[in-house]
């Protein structure tokens, strides 16, 4: 037991402090201190003999000794290695489909460029048109073709309809079209 003087003369027992506690070792592992071959760490993580030479050659896996390893250097070389290979594959892809998207893009400017390329809008319009004028052209073939009134009627009724089937087949070819489906045209089965 310590004492210290005080100022006034009377001795005072000191404050220990407590003591730390001797440290606890780490418990060993059956693993410690043990060290196997090549062709032992090769059955370890189910690979060749060259894979684990390659875990060494690319500082995945350090010896222990002259073709001696621990047996978890082992281990965990082998999951930094192919968690390495999952990153490198997944930057591999995406890199593939970048370059993917460019060459799309590229040819896309190339078809615009060379005329084989239409705005669907234009083409809309254009076919439009061509329909408006081919339904005034014709509604006055009726009255040249006949001056029979029934049989006018009949005619108008028959044309109006060819044009309503052909106009209804233009807007599913459009609508097909711009959901990037593919348009059956006649003649031509699925």
């Amino acid at each position: 037991m310590r004492f210290l003087k005080s100022g006034f003369g009377l001795a005072k027992k000191a404050k220990s402090k407590p003591k730390a506690a001797p440290a606890k070792a780490k418990p060993k592992s059956a693993l410690d201190g043990l060290l196997i071959g090549l062709a032992d760490a090769a059955r370890l993580i189910g690979k060749s003999e060259t894979h684990v030479l390659t875990l060494v050659s690319e500082n995945f896996l350090k010896r222990a000794g002259r073709g001696q390893y621990r047996p978890q250097d082992v281990a965990q070389a082998a999951l930094k290695f192919r968690e390495s290979e999952d990153r490198r594959s997944s930057q591999t892809e995406e890199r593939r489909r970048i370059e993917a998207a460019r060459a799309n893009t590229e040819e896309i400017k190339f078809a615009q460029a060379a005329g084989q390329l239409y705005d669907a809008d234009d083409v809309e319009a254009v076919f439009s048109d061509i329909l408006g004028s081919l339904r005034f052209e014709l509604s006055g073939v009726p009255a040249a073709s006949t001056r029979d009134l029934t049989v006018r009627a009949s005619i108008e009724k028959h044309l109006n309809g060819a044009i309503d089937r052909c106009q209804n087949k233009f807007a599913e070819a459009e609508q097909a079209l711009r959901a990037g489906e593919e348009v059956v045209l006649d003649g031509e089965s699925e």
